[in-house]
């Protein structure tokens, strides 16, 4: 009954103009007000959700894929993969999925191998005759690996909702995550075969 009732007053917020964000932020806030009784327990209640351990490997995570962009090593990540698989069929954009893969493992957080990667990658697999759909494709595609591959920080804070063991998570993920990497490996392989560099060149 709660549930129908929220879905109702979304609905109706949504309606009547109210902002996505504010209608998402606001209606919760207002059944916990209700169920909790006003603030002081709201307050309690949101205190108590955050000092779970499980959470510090959040921020945790976020700060070791800054270290490494700071540090450039997605260059030297990138540049490595490059020069192993530049002269295999589509091998441009399969050094890109090998990128995302290995970054994907290293920082847990999508957004960051999308950016990190791409911000590399893409140039290159210009370069080499990819497609514009095909380059900003395999970058979208490959960043959406570090949800997937162990260490993944929407895992975390998901075991921490649904009070399940993260480790039982990460082992999940590791063989869809490759499996996907494998597919977008393999597309490049079918559609943008042509897409590789001469032997001599470095990114």
């Amino acid at each position: 009954m709660t549930f129908l009732l929220m879905l109702a007053a979304l609905i109706a917020l949504l309606y009547l103009g109210v902002p996505i964000f504010a209608a998402l932020f606001l209606l919760p806030l207002a059944v916990l007000w209700w169920v909790e009784g006003g603030v002081p327990a709201l307050g309690e209640l949101v205190i108590g959700q955050l000092d779970g351990y499980l959470l510090v490997a959040i921020p945790l995570f976020m700060l070791m894929a800054h270290v490494m962009v700071r540090g450039r090593v997605v260059d030297d990540l990138y540049g490595a993969a490059f020069a192993m698989l530049r002269r295999v069929r589509g091998g441009v954009g399969i050094a890109t999925v090998a990128a995302c893969t290995i970054f994907a493992a290293i920082s847990g957080s999508s957004v960051a191998t999308a950016l990190t990667v791409g911000k590399i990658a893409i140039p290159q697999m210009l370069r080499y005759g990819m497609s514009r759909r095909g380059a900003f494709g395999v970058v979208a595609g490959g960043g959406t690996l570090g949800i997937l591959i162990p260490p993944s920080a929407p895992m975390v804070l998901y075991a921490y909702v649904a009070e399940t063991s993260v480790g039982a998570l990460f082992l999940a993920g590791i063989v869809p995550g490759l499996m996907m990497a494998a597919m977008f490996a393999a597309w490049c392989w079918i559609t943008e075969g042509h897409a590789r560099a001469p032997e001599g060149e470095a990114p």
